[in-house]
């Protein structure tokens, strides 16, 4: 009973790290494409 639910509960927490994880990968590239675009219009005015 025991070793099934540890077989469940690990593929769970490991698509929670990997949601998280391209979540936080999503978010940091797009500010970094931000920045780059600000950075760019800065220099153009």
């Amino acid at each position: 009973m025991k070793s099934s639910l540890k077989i469940q509960s690990t593929p769970s927490t490991k698509s929670t790290i990997f949601r998280l994880a391209l979540l936080g990968g999503f978010v940091f590239g797009s500010l970094y494409v931000f920045l780059l675009a600000f950075e760019a219009l800065a220099k153009a005015f």
